[in-house]
């Protein structure tokens, strides 16, 4: 068995970070219904935790599009994920008018294709 350094495991000893964050569109659209949705990850500084709360909460604070696509690669376990995928088309626009190159899909569902070698992702967009 190979032994951890000595830097990971002062970091996998470590204290669990939590950076609580509010997003005043969140609660006017979903009011008692919003949820804490905390989730423990690998973000060791406070500062990577902020930025992941406030592109969370960015996900929640606009009326979102329902989006399906094709990636190619066999992706497991990706539901409740967040990926971000290229809305650029071939022709230098974007797909769907979205307002940036690079769009966050919060994934529902995946399905695998082993035989192609893809995975169809489900799941919601900011448009």
């Amino acid at each position: 068995m190979t032994a951890a350094t000595i830097t990971r495991a002062e970091f996998l000893k470590a204290e669990e970070r939590s950076v609580a964050a509010s997003a005043a569109g969140v609660q006017a659209a979903w009011g008692t219904l919003a949820r804490d949705t905390a989730q423990s990850s690998a973000l060791a500084l406070e500062a990577a935790a902020s930025a992941e709360a406030s592109r969370q909460l960015g996900l929640l604070d606009e009326v979102l599009a329902e989006d399906s696509v094709v990636i190619e690669g066999v992706h497991f376990d990706l539901e409740g994920e967040t990926v971000r995928l290229s809305y650029l088309r071939p022709d230098g626009g974007r797909y769907f008018g979205a307002a940036a190159d690079e769009v966050d899909l919060l994934v529902v569902s995946a399905r695998v294709d082993l035989r192609a070698g893809t995975t169809q992702l489900r799941g919601f967009v900011r448009p």
